[in-house]
């Protein structure tokens, strides 16, 4: 069981803290559901390698629904209505490489200023103001591709 896909199911909520562990899953995808948030304890499937919330009503994110995902490479984000994700120091997926965030559709004002297109803000939060983030030294901005 490597895979599983909730797709195409008019989700609107999924809590994954009843679950028994699954070691031998590696991929799941919610695609076109309408998921307003990250479920919740979907750090518990700590084999995934890839997750998929691709074309639902998601408004931001927090990668610390993602922090004990140490195999987590790829996130797929696109077609949602993401304003924002955050990212604190030292609670993200440590090996996250992709970030998918294509076709985030969110009501903003940049066509007034000849701007086509709406941006999503990622917020790298250091865990205080000494740490290795408040110094730049950030290994996530160094590994992650953001694919837009």
């Amino acid at each position: 069981m490597a895979t599983v896909s909730f797709a195409y199911n008019r989700l609107k909520t999924v809590d994954f803290c009843q679950w028994e562990q699954v070691t031998n899953l590696t991929f799941i995808s919610f695609l076109s559901n309408e998921l307003t948030s990250v479920p919740n304890c979907i750090n518990r499937l700590t084999n995934l390698t890839a997750v998929s919330f691709m074309s639902n009503q998601l408004n931001s994110v927090t990668m610390d629904a993602f922090a004990d995902m140490d195999n987590l490479t790829s996130l797929y984000l696109s077609y949602n209505n993401i304003r924002s994700i955050t990212v604190h120091e030292g609670r993200y997926p440590k090996q996250l490489q992709q970030l998918f965030l294509r076709g985030n559709k969110h009501k903003c004002d940049n066509h007034l200023f000849g701007q086509p297109f709406c941006s999503v803000d990622i917020d790298f939060k250091p865990s205080s103001r000494t740490s290795d983030w408040s110094r730049n030294e950030n290994a996530l901005k160094r590994q992650l591709s953001i694919i837009v």
